[in-house]
């Protein structure tokens, strides 16, 4: 396994290289915008020689039901990554797991894309842009809001009765239903279920 590590060692140094240079712009943060790493990383295979292969296996597909009542499809699955080197033979293999949510079948290609992203980020340890560890002097939103990824808030409401809800029964309630519910109607709907 000697010869395909040497290559992946000069593919991660040429990764490290690339993005040494964009990251001069984040002073305060170990965040490194890596931008299109499935595309980078393609290139990288080529110019060394290294064939790729991904396969995947569904983990769970959950139908649920958005705040808005339409219906979406959430779905987890597991990529296995395969690096051939074309020269010597030699294997290693990276694992990934990969995750969407969508109202179509494009759920599961999000998945798989997501996943295979998921196992070279791994296996290459390139830190993510959007899982960056960042250092603020802000303050934390408070447990009662939903942040979304461009930093605006929104109250956690119930579903049904529109009561603010707290982080964990938001959470609770999101895993077990599929959408924000309070104690009260979570209830509710448990007993019309048994009933």
């Amino acid at each position: 396994m000697q010869k395909i590590a040497t290559k992946l060692v000069k593919i991660m140094d040429e990764l490290a290289e690339g993005e040494k240079q964009k990251s001069k712009n984040y002073s305060n943060s170990f965040e490194c915008p890596n931008g299109d790493v499935l595309g980078k990383m393609n290139k990288l295979l080529v110019k060394y020689n290294v064939y790729s292969s991904a396969k995947s296996e569904l983990i769970s597909m959950k139908e649920i039901t958005t705040v808005e009542e339409s219906i979406e499809y959430l779905v987890m699955v597991k990529v296995e990554v395969m690096l051939i080197d074309a020269d010597s033979g030699e294997t290693i293999n990276f694992w990934g797991l990969g995750s969407s949510q969508d109202s179509s079948d494009k759920a599961v290609t999000k998945a798989q894309i997501a996943g295979i992203k998921s196992a070279f980020m791994m296996g290459f340890l390139i830190i993510n842009e959007d899982v960056s560890i960042t250092y603020t002097d802000k303050p934390a939103a408070s447990k009662d809001k939903t942040v979304y990824r461009n930093g605006t808030e929104k109250d956690c409401l119930c579903h049904d009765c529109k009561e603010k809800l707290t982080e964990k029964v938001y959470k609770y309630s999101l895993n077990k239903y599929g959408f924000p519910l309070c104690m009260k109607c979570q209830k509710s709907r448990k007993e019309r279920h048994v009933a």
